[in-house]
């Protein structure tokens, strides 16, 4: 079973290797490579997936294919998925409920903090130019 598995995969790298774009740089063929590698094996697993679980896998690659780039950090990563609330707020307005203002608060720290470290990596670029 094992090696009907990895021969189906061989073929599935093997394809995706042949439709990647071609490119003069090494860095742009090896982000070509990956990004077809990427799509073959999602398009590949997702056929064999139940209709009910294809959303839950495609949530999981986006995450951890946004996670590798750098485009989301660890802290966003763990807003969405544990939505922190502070507790003990009452919402200013009536179509949020206390819990939703309570998760704005939290992401409104998150912003914070991350705005500061910007303006601090940008500060010190500054100050060394």
């Amino acid at each position: 079973m094992m090696v009907l598995l990895l021969q189906a995969f061989s073929i599935v790298f093997e394809k995706a290797i042949d439709r990647a774009e071609e490119a003069e740089e090494l860095k742009q063929r090896v982000n070509n490579l990956i990004d077809c590698i990427t799509y073959s094996v999602f398009v590949y697993t997702s056929r064999g997936l139940f209709e009910r679980d294809k959303l839950t896998f495609t949530a999981q690659m986006t995450i951890q294919i946004l996670t590798m780039s750098g485009d989301i950090s660890p802290t966003e990563l763990e807003f969405l998925l544990r939505f922190p609330a502070i507790t003990n707020v009452y919402s200013p307005v009536d179509f949020l409920t206390n819990t939703s203002w309570g998760g704005i608060k939290v992401l409104n720290c998150i912003w914070y903090v991350g705005m500061m470290s910007g303006l601090m990596h940008w500060q010190s670029a500054c100050i060394q130019a």
